[in-house]
């Protein structure tokens, strides 16, 4: 903006806000003030529609137009006949182009120029043009009460495209893939050598067979792992082997240990036809191996890991399956299984009883929009389909399969014997070997404390 900027009509315009208001009444007052008084210095800079002020150490005031002499008037409405007529955007680019002290001092009285060119007056259309021009880079334009377009010879700000375009939706790189660590012991030197660093000795594990041992979330150990069988209700002990790496997965040592148990006691061959494992050992292809190698069933509770409940294609007043696999109502009501239809290849549940041993769609209260029936309770069929996770011959969501896994309960109690009654829970001596000579000793203990009994 220009710093000589006149105005004729500072004292008849409204002002659109409590702040403007208050600057214009005190820079009324200063500029009253100058004038009245004869002795006052002469301002180096005027503007009509500004704020009283400093720019670069330049006094700057206020002077309504009607004040000044015809001399000035002229110079006034010439300077914006040209303006008007020099249409060009360089104009406009170089009032644009001020120091930051000008603009902020345009900036304070935006609301009032902004008033100003809306006020009745004989000014043309162009100097209304003019003076938007000159409020349009503003901040505070949106504050006024200009309400006229913006001039087109302003810098274009360029547009972004929109969300449904295309060519907006650039492909995200793909983030490379984490590198999976292992937990791995301290290194050191099996040597007394003076400059351990330099010597020929090799680094080896401080503690090998070591590892992070995860037994639940934000639940983790250092510590070394065992695989252990017994015979269920028994427990008794049967094998036990310290894992080379503590920090594998639990499911990685199941066949190695089944296939030692088997070739050091052959005569249990055709006699072991089933094995109760955790949650971990819950994987299809690990059922499969254990079945054709060594003809041994595999049980194991649903691990449904980072599956999500099924929402869509449901029967009626049914709101949605667990991740592992149980229909619940709208009502919030889970499902018991009753079997399997071989013929149509579907799992039946049914809604289950009240504490007075009626089912508890007698009583719900969105009974009419579910079950139809007069006694009894609601049945669902579920495509097994849907359900590849469930075992047809042996589900395991059924009475039985909840039966059989009750029983591997007794291995928890080896293990409490093992650490708390034999001393395992904590170690003297590092190393793999180590942690395994300790197994074979507790493993003698128990047997001829079993001897002893007998």
């Amino acid at each position: 903006m220009k710093v000589v900027e006149l105005d004729p009509t500072v004292a008849e315009t409204p002002v659109a806000t409590e702040t403007s208001r208050a600057t214009e009444t005190s820079s009324a007052t200063d500029t009253q003030a100058t004038a009245d008084t004869p002795t006052s210095p002469q301002p180096l800079r005027v503007t009509v529609g500004g704020p009283t002020g400093t720019v670069c150490h330049v006094p700057v005031v206020r002077v309504p137009l009607h004040t000044l002499d015809e001399e000035a008037q002229g110079k006034y409405w010439k300077i914006k006949a040209a303006e008007a007529a020099d249409t060009q955007p360089a104009d406009t680019q170089s009032a644009d182009t001020q120091s930051a002290d000008t603009q902020s001092a345009d900036t304070q009285s935006a609301d009032t120029q902004s008033a100003d060119t809306q006020s009745a007056d004989t000014q043309s259309t162009d100097t209304q043009s003019t003076d938007t021009q000159s409020t349009d880079t503003q901040s505070t334009d949106t504050q006024s009460t200009d309400t006229q377009p913006k001039a087109s010879g302003l810098k274009a700000k360029a547009k972004k495209p929109k969300a449904s375009d295309p060519k907006a939706k650039a492909k995200k790189p793909k983030k490379p893939s984490k590198k999976k660590r292992k937990s791995h012991p301290r290194t050191t030197k099996n040597c007394r050598c003076a400059d351990r660093e330099r010597c020929d000795h090799p680094w080896i594990n401080a503690d090998e067979g070591a590892g992070t041992v995860v037994k639940s979330t934000g639940k983790m150990y250092w510590a070394h792992k065992a695989s252990t069988l017994g015979f269920a209700n028994q427990e008794v002990l049967l094998d036990a082997v310290a894992l080379n790496d503590a920090a594998s997965h639990d499911s990685k040592s199941l066949v190695p240990h089944l296939s030692r148990l088997l070739a050091r006691h052959p005569d249990l061959k055709g006699v072991v036809r089933r094995v109760l494992d955790d949650g971990a050992a819950d994987d299809p292809k690990l059922k499969s191996q254990i079945k054709e190698t060594l003809d041994i069933q595999l049980l194991a509770p649903i691990n449904p890991r980072r599956r999500g409940p099924i929402r869509n294609d449901l029967p009626r007043g049914i709101d949605h399956l667990t991740p592992r696999g149980v229909p619940v109502c709208q009502a919030g009501f889970p499902f018991k299984l009753l079997g399997f239809r071989r013929a149509t290849e579907h799992f039946i549940f049914t809604a289950p009883e009240a504490a007075s041993g009626e089912s508890v769609c007698l009583q719900c209260a969105l009974r009419s929009g579910c079950y139809r029936g007069q006694s009894g309770g609601r049945r669902v069929t579920i495509k097994a389909d849907r359900l590849p996770w469930l075992d047809r011959e042996f589900p395991q969501l059924s009475k039985r399969f909840a039966k059989a896994m009750a029983r591997r309960t007794g291995i928890e109690r080896i293990h409490k014997l093992m650490k708390f009654d034999h001393g395992d829970d904590r170690l003297t001596k590092r190393g793999t070997s180590s942690f395994q000579a300790r197994l074979d000793k507790t493993l003698l203990a128990m047997h001829v404390l079993l001897a002893h009994e007998g």
